[in-house]
């Protein structure tokens, strides 16, 4: 059967109607909110895909045998994995009625992009000692360090890398849209993620439901 023009048009792949990315130093809490902002989309009818490059490189070091990585290793399979498994690369395989949530958005090539395809920044700020606290208590080897001096002087990398793949947080935090930008220490993670919802509510972000 010979295909049209206006076939072609139905059958082509349409983009993910919102990626919400969420941008912040290392354990400030961005998994937390992005629980809170899946239960608060879900209670009205959203369907949400999760993408988390963290998660995604722990699985790629686990089939490397390498269940507890050090930083270095972390280091070097994130530079690995990026170029081709990164954010904006992956969310093109999601449906396209599915609000996308990116936990942890880092590389400042990444963040242009999600921000080109509809994309929306949250910016979480929490201070150094309450993320150094939580470091201690997740047991996690890359984040174990005696003293939060130890567990603050990574960041510097972090905040702002030369590598073309590496981590620009520093920026990226910086394009999170107006009015998106919270402390943790003044809101609770559902307080958030409330206020995110109801932001997207406001600013007509949220896609059109297919059955409206």
């Amino acid at each position: 059967m010979e295909t049209t023009p206006h076939d072609e048009k139905e059958v082509a792949p349409k983009p993910t109607e919102l990626i919400l990315a969420i941008a912040g130093l290392p354990r400030s809490g961005k998994t937390t909110l992005v629980d809170y902002l899946n239960l608060e989309l879900a209670k009205l009818g959203y369907p949400v895909s999760i993408f988390s490059f963290s998660t995604h490189l722990k699985e790629a070091l686990e089939k490397e045998d390498i269940t507890n990585p050090m930083r270095k290793q972390y280091d070097r399979k994130s530079q690995e994995l990026r170029p081709s498994d990164n954010p904006a690369q992956v969310i093109e395989s999601y449906p396209s009625n599915t609000i996308v949530i990116v936990d942890g958005l880092r590389n400042a090539d990444e963040a242009i992009e999600v921000s080109v395809k509809r994309g929306v920044i949250v910016t979480l700020v929490c201070p150094p000692p309450a993320r150094f606290e939580r470091a201690q208590k997740s047991g996690s080897q890359k984040d174990s360090t005696d003293t939060i001096d130890d567990f603050l002087n990574p960041e510097k990398s972090e905040l702002f890398s030369y590598k073309p793949n590496g981590s620009h947080t520093e920026f990226t935090m910086s394009l999170a849209a107006p009015g998106l930008r919270f402390n943790t220490s003044l809101l609770s993670m559902a307080q958030i993620a409330k206020k995110v919802v109801e932001w997207l509510k406001n600013n007509n972000k949220l896609p059109v439901k297919q059955n409206d």
